[in-house]
């Protein structure tokens, strides 16, 4: 079997209004979570990579090793995800499987990421599948992957839709895939109470 095409988006253009400054400068122990984030895909086996942002953080993250060919900048990104999304997907091609992650949710791993994958490839048709992580109790997570055949249904996607609507409508095609043991897949940051709960969960493990 060819090895698949996945290309990950990883979306971190929010303004973090709730949280009280833009997601993508999120640290848990003084460290930026967003290019750790971004090497846990690529060790996962993504050999593509669009990390999207605003522009005035693009010197920050060349700076921590992220390249200009893996940043995407959203010239409008208080448009939403959904548009941070749409500048992404202008670099996917037609062989390109997608992975959806956002930078707010900073423990996944790339165990967690090749859990996913391996299930996903393991049904008859992941071209035309949609999988997630889930909880035992059935609580979906992230990322998001995505076969190559939806790509052409989310690039007619308006800035302003959700990125759920790809769920609902097509209801059949999901995959939930069972994560016990592991909070990461599961844990977004919206607020400072949840980043303190993330980092101490964080403490705990290490």
């Amino acid at each position: 079997m060819d090895v698949p095409q996945l290309h990950a988006i990883i979306l971190s253009a929010g303004a973090g209004r709730r949280l009280g400054y833009p997601k993508a400068l999120l640290k848990l122990n003084e460290q930026l979570m967003l290019p750790l984030i971004c090497q846990a895909f690529k060790t996962a086996g993504c050999q593509h990579l669009s990390v999207v942002i605003r522009a005035e953080h693009e010197d920050l993250f060349l700076d921590a090793g992220l390249t200009a060919r893996e940043l995407v900048i959203n010239p409008s990104p208080d448009d939403g995800r959904t548009s941070s999304f749409l500048c992404a997907l202008q670099r996917v091609s037609s062989e390109h499987h997608l992975l959806i992650h956002s930078c707010d949710i900073p423990l996944i791993s790339s165990d967690a990421i090749q859990q996913l994958v391996i299930q996903w490839l393991s049904v008859a048709a992941p071209e035309k599948t949609i999988a997630r992580l889930c909880s035992p109790g059935g609580k979906g997570g992230h990322p998001l992957l995505v076969g190559r055949e939806f790509v052409p249904q989310l690039k007619k996607f308006a800035a302003d839709q959700p990125l759920r609507d790809l769920l609902t409508h097509n209801k059949d095609a999901l995959l939930n895939v069972t994560r016990a043991g592991d909070p990461g897949p599961f844990l977004g940051i919206n607020t400072q109470e949840q980043l303190e709960l993330v980092a101490g969960l964080l403490d705990d493990t290490q």
